[in-house]
């Protein structure tokens, strides 16, 4: 597994064409629903490759139903990207987080990371993730609690 911290790079998408044009991936989960990410990545998806998003971005319930429109039904002679796109959501139960915790381990799976909180920050974390800013998932620290105190 790769991690990518968003903080190092200026733009995912830029950072992807440059570290994976040669080398590209059979399949894209993203998590946080980047518009931006699908459009470039023919540069760095195979041409039978999957694009599979599962974040909501940032743009509200609509936004996310246009952009899926768009994402599925405009040809790529039309503008549209040439490249297979799903929407999926589905809930986060022991087997589902299971499958994805196998996929990360045997490194199928790239999982970016915009910032990092700590438990007692936690209100920050929340902030950070509903201010429409965050490039990746906001992760709440919570191995480091001190036992201690509960």
């Amino acid at each position: 597994m790769q991690i990518i911290d968003y903080a190092q790079v200026k733009s995912i998408p830029a950072a992807l064409e440059n570290s994976y044009s040669t080398s590209q991936f059979e399949a894209i989960l993203d998590t946080v629903g980047s518009r931006e990410l699908f459009l470039r990545c023919p540069k760095y998806l195979k041409p039978e490759g999957v694009f599979i998003n599962v974040g909501d971005g940032n743009e509200g319930r609509l936004g996310l139903i246009l952009h899926t429109l768009q994402n599925v039904l405009q040809p790529s002679i039309l503008g549209g990207v040439p490249r297979r796109y799903i929407t999926f959501s589905a809930p986060l139960n022991g087997q589902n987080a299971a499958h994805l915790g196998n996929l990360a381990s045997k490194g199928k799976m790239m999982i970016f990371i915009d910032s990092t909180f700590s438990l007692e920050d936690v209100i920050s974390g929340y902030k950070r993730y509903k201010s429409g800013q965050a490039q990746g998932r906001v992760v709440i620290d919570i191995a480091n609690m001190d036992t201690q105190d509960q």
